[in-house]
């Protein structure tokens, strides 16, 4: 928000904690990888003993981004109060993603190639009272910033689809003010 650090009512943002994560993609040949469960993913407990926080297994959620034949994985890296990210190579990181999900699908071979996306400080963390922080910052803005509107992960969303609802939210609560 360094737009905004003139501005006291942004302040919660220099104390909300983030942490770095990554996703690693893989892609591999059908044959070379067996994923007997149901579903399109999970997600892991923070209390395990693993560096993945989740999985998304991309072929079956959204077959068209993959060609017949082929299997696509997307896994993510880091966890609060670690540094596992920040402290490996990118060839490390598939390692230790590629470990951990070997606890829970057999993979024969190795990938056809992986894709290591560094995230720094992107995942928010959010505390006690976040969400009345939250609006009080958005009531500030609408009163002191016309036509503006905020979004984001540091605001109310989870994921992608929670930032893309808030955008749309923004938009036509603006529409109306016309």
């Amino acid at each position: 928000m360094k737009w905004f650090n003139h501005d006291s009512a942004f302040e919660y943002f220099n104390t909300m904690d983030s942490t770095t994560v990554a996703t690693v993609v893989f892609a591999f040949d059908e044959k070379n990888i067996e994923n007997t469960y149901n579903g399109t993913g999970f997600v892991i407990a923070r209390t395990s003993h693993t560096d993945i926080t989740a999985c998304t297994w991309t072929t079956k959620k959204w077959p068209f981004t993959t060609p017949k034949g082929k299997v696509l994985l997307r896994a993510y890296v880091g966890k609060p109060g670690d540094t596992v990210v920040d402290d490996h190579t990118d060839e490390e990181i598939v390692n230790i993603a590629r470990r951990d999900l070997s606890k829970m699908m057999t993979f024969k071979g190795d990938p056809d190639f992986t894709i290591v996306n560094r995230l720094p400080k992107s995942m928010p963390q959010y505390h006690i009272g976040h969400m009345t922080q939250i609006r009080n910052i958005q009531t500030h803005v609408k009163r002191q910033y016309n036509g503006l509107r905020i979004t984001g992960a540091p605001f109310e969303a989870v994921g992608l689809p929670d930032c893309i609802q808030q955008g749309k939210n923004a938009v036509e609560e603006l529409i109306d003010e016309l």
